[in-house]
């Protein structure tokens, strides 16, 4: 079964597909009232599966998104020595450093 296509949004807490009338998921506590993390989960959540979009699930739980970036931040560091534009790197790896976070 194919998941809920993308985008997929949130609405407070409740995470939602566009077009699909029930909600998909909610990061609401089970007990408690709901602090700032829960919403921030709810957007965390919809904001990896829409950029995830072609992306098969199993490429993700073998951790190959993250492995793919590990090793263009090594090629870009290796770039550096070669005959490429020195602003083309940093440029990448700028890039690269604030999707790490």
């Amino acid at each position: 079964m194919k998941h809920s296509p993308e985008p997929w949004f949130c609405d407070g807490l409740i995470i939602k597909a566009k077009g699909r009338g029930q909600p998909i998921g909610t990061t609401e506590p089970s007990s408690g009232s709901p602090d700032a993390g829960d919403y921030e989960n709810a957007k965390r959540i919809a904001a990896c599966v829409n950029a995830c979009e072609q992306l098969p699930p199993e490429f993700l739980r073998r951790g190959v998104v993250r492995d793919l970036v590990a090793l263009c931040e090594r090629m870009l560091r290796e770039m550096k020595t070669l005959p490429v534009s020195p602003s083309f790197v940093e440029e990448a790896l700028d890039i690269l450093s604030t999707a790490r976070g």
